[in-house]
């Protein structure tokens, strides 16, 4: 069956922040200017925020609750059909932590819960802590994310976007990601990203292909046209 139109689907980036623009609501954390119980090694620039404490650093290990607030232009929410979040830290081994195994981590999104779960991975070398790998790719690129190396995206439903307000400006919408992990886990954080799908109506492949066809074949009579045109002249200026 000939389709004149094709739904195709486009990622784009919505917004993004930098760790340190989280707002701690519970527990320990360290920054480059307020580096806490963390060695200053840990952080890859200004921007970076580590979640959490070890659990031998103190007697007492809280675990923490923080929150992102990503401005998003609103005019961009109205055609989105699905969403990602991205946790991207620089280092390799520096993104989500734990010397305790199955130490949880709760993710959430304007109020939606994404993700729930225990950190079980242990990579390969000399490395004593869980860690949490994702299978999920970003969807687009991103150039804030080109120089790291530990990236968590999930992908969620579109309606978990917030539309309508909490506005900290015209023509501006927050979208909040919500971080909670247990006693013991740590997350070193330097960026998080939103992105969101797009679906556009564009022309199918086969009737781009008759479009390009019948165009090829209009320049080839204007062509052939012109080239009769000049030879009557020629013939025309000969026989007078």
């Amino acid at each position: 069956m000939f389709k004149l139109w094709d739904s195709r689907v486009r990622w784009i980036p919505l917004g993004h922040v930098y760790g340190q623009s989280a707002d701690i609501l519970e527990g320990p954390w360290g920054s480059q200017n307020q580096p806490g119980s963390c060695d200053l090694r840990w952080f890859s620039g200004p921007e970076t925020i580590i979640l959490g404490e070890d659990i031998g650093a103190a007697a007492t290990v809280s675990g923490v609750v923080a929150e992102f607030k990503i401005p998003v232009d609103r005019d961009l929410l109205s055609n989105v059909t699905q969403g990602c979040i991205v946790v991207a830290c620089r280092r390799e081994h520096g993104g989500l932590h734990s010397a305790k195994e199955d130490a949880l981590v709760r993710i959430s999104l304007n109020g939606h819960p994404i993700e729930f779960f225990g950190l079980k991975t242990e990579p390969e070398g000399d490395y004593t802590d869980h860690f949490y790998h994702s299978k999920t790719q970003v969807p687009a690129k991103v150039d804030v994310l080109e120089e790291c190396r530990t990236v968590y995206p999930w992908k969620f439903r579109s309606k978990w976007l917030a539309k309508h307000g909490n506005d900290p400006g015209p023509g501006i919408q927050y979208q909040t990601l919500r971080i909670e992990l247990d006693p013991g886990a740590r997350w070193d954080i330097d960026y998080v990203v939103l992105l969101g799908a797009q679906k556009r109506q564009q022309l199918s492949s086969l009737a781009e292909g008759a479009l390009l066809g019948e165009l090829a074949g209009m320049i080839f009579r204007v062509i052939l046209g012109v080239v009769l045109l000049v030879l009557a002249y020629l013939g025309c200026r000969k026989m007078s």
